[in-house]
């Protein structure tokens, strides 16, 4: 289907960062970076990038790697990349903010995954962030039902039905 999520859509209505470090709440919080990780997000952001050069990566990727998304920063005009349980460390993937120096909140990474901003999760913040990252992209699992209807013969104005009661039951909005 040509409705893809872009990026923007998950991180429009956010705070500014100066708003966000004021919250005591573990969905806002920014990550401990090291000296390594800031010097290598300011990389990016100095030199326009979104893959960090090999000269800048550490000792042990200096040579390449066929993951070539580490250390990557998100592209604000594309597709949001799959997220992992490592969604907070940008060596695991490309996990920088495609226009803050910075990761992304364990928010950013719910909202992309498809969690709607008045879910609470019932765990502890660990727990919890491995949640976003396993999680299934929501909007993109209604997508492929959806057009399944137009697929395999079945009744079509059960299955809407049903596509609708799941996401009003489930999220509490429509996509």
């Amino acid at each position: 289907s040509g409705s893809c999520t872009r990026i923007p859509w998950m991180l429009s209505s956010l705070f500014n960062w100066s708003t966000i470090v004021a919250f005591d709440d573990f969905l806002n919080r920014k990550p401990k970076e090291t000296e390594d990780t800031i010097r290598r997000i300011k990389w990016l952001f100095d030199n326009d990038e979104y893959n960090l050069a090999l000269d800048q990566r550490p000792d042990c990727h200096k040579e390449g790697t066929t993951y070539t998304s580490c250390y990557g920063r998100m592209f604000p005009d594309k597709p949001a990349p799959t997220l992992t349980t490592g969604f907070m460390t940008p060596g695991r993937g490309r996990f920088v903010h495609p226009t803050r120096p910075r990761v992304l909140t364990p928010l950013e990474a719910a909202r992309i995954q498809g969690f709607p901003d008045s879910f609470k999760f019932p765990v502890s913040n660990a727990q919890a962030y491995k949640q976003i990252g396993n999680s299934i992209t929501i909007p993109v699992v209604l997508n492929i039902i959806e057009n399944m209807v137009f697929i395999i013969p079945i009744n079509i104005p059960t299955t809407i039905l049903y596509i609708i009661n799941i996401k009003m039951k489930l999220f509490n909005f429509v996509f």
